[in-house]
């Protein structure tokens, strides 16, 4: 009996040790992982966000539309190049087309593989393009 009590106590305690392991390993992979996609994705999208800013013709009348049309081009580059599951807003901040700044931020919701919790993540940044 007492063999029995011995071994089912080791158990619990190994199995207690893997699920607070895996807890642990699976929170710091997932953070790591969305963050990487995340600043991959933002840096890809200001690429092609500069890209068509250097092919425009700045006209004082068209400068909303110009932001509208600079703002839809880079929430589709970072659509394309995002490989995450989470849910993103993209806001933007600050806008002066005649002088190229822009500031950009970009929150990310995801959820943990184990437990199911969630998580956020934030990236900000301010471009100058000239």
């Amino acid at each position: 009996m007492r063999i029995v009590i011995n071994c089912s106590s080791l158990m619990v305690v190994i199995s207690m040790i893997v699920m607070i392991h895996n807890a642990i390993i699976d929170k710091n992979f997932r953070d790591m992982e969305v963050n990487n996609s995340l600043g991959s994705s933002y840096d890809y999208a200001l690429d092609k966000m500069t890209d068509m800013y250097g092919t425009m013709r700045y006209d004082e009348t068209r400068e909303q539309e110009y932001i509208e049309e600079l703002m839809l081009v880079f929430c589709n580059a970072f659509k394309e190049a995002v490989n995450s599951d989470g849910t993103f807003t993209i806001s933007l901040l600050n806008a002066d087309i005649k002088e190229g700044v822009f500031d950009i931020v970009v929150q990310e919701n995801y959820q943990y593989r184990y437990r199911k919790k969630e998580g956020k993540t934030v990236c900000e940044k301010a471009v100058r393009m000239r």
